[in-house]
């Protein structure tokens, strides 16, 4: 991806940190809705909480950034 000027590298920055924040609120959300009552290291709650996390960040980043879950052009082959 190239970036053409500041103002640009700035909406992508900005998207990312949405993400982030997003990611957060439904990781929080997770914590309240789910039966977990244990986040130590090497527990199930923390697994899902660490899961829902990258998932929902991962997410966020593709649709904000290139405006589909998954982007069609990751599973096209190079023509030679």
């Amino acid at each position: 991806m190239r970036l053409r000027d500041p103002k640009e590298m700035l909406l992508i920055m900005a998207k990312i940190t949405l993400a982030l924040v997003g990611a957060i609120v439904m990781t929080a959300l997770a914590i309240l809705v789910l039966p977990f009552s244990d986040f130590s290291p090497q527990t199930p709650g923390r697994v899902v909480q660490v899961g829902v996390f990258y998932a929902a960040w991962a997410l966020l980043i593709f649709r904000l950034v290139f405006g589909e879950y998954i982007p069609r052009e990751a599973f096209k082959t190079s023509e030679s």
